[in-house]
């Protein structure tokens, strides 16, 4: 939710999305490393269209947020062949609402919950060892090292 505040702000203060977006990229070697956008292993995320559907149902307008959303994502589109994730999505939705990034984060903790317990629910009867039965130790990363984690924005 901060960075899509933040970029709002800048696009109101006359910056140009496309800027804004590479500019964003290039602290990241170029690379489009942005919340809420992108996933690591999928391409798409079919959670945005169905949070659409919901939105319109719901009688919810898009807002300057939602519509900044989409902006970004037709640039990383453009230039990296990638979209917008449902973090991105909700991010702006809420923003939209008027949330706070604290507000979201305390209300959107209840999802973490459930989803733990429905996993739990979900192996309670099975045997032990059969819920995520490979440990950290037993994965043989061999690729880069972890990266320095960038200190935060204001």
């Amino acid at each position: 939710m901060e960075f899509i505040q933040r970029t709002l702000a800048k696009k109101k203060s006359g910056h140009s999305v496309r800027d804004l977006v590479l500019n964003e990229c290039a602290k990241h070697g170029g690379k489009p490393q942005l919340m809420g956008y992108a996933r690591p292993i999928a391409k798409g995320d079919e959670r945005v269209r169905a949070m659409e559907k919901v939105t319109e149902q719901l009688g919810f307008s898009i807002g300057e947020h939602l519509t900044l959303a989409y902006e970004i994502e037709e640039v990383l589109l453009q230039e990296f062949d990638e979209s917008m994730n449902i973090n991105g999505y909700s991010s702006a939705f809420f923003s939209d609402q008027g949330y706070s990034p604290q507000e979201a984060y305390q209300f959107c903790a209840i999802l973490v919950a459930s989803g733990v317990t429905a996993c739990y629910l979900d192996t309670y009867d099975r045997p032990p060892e059969t819920f995520l039965p490979m440990r950290c130790e037993d994965i043989d990363y061999q690729g880069p090292p972890p990266r320095p984690v960038p200190p935060r924005e204001e």
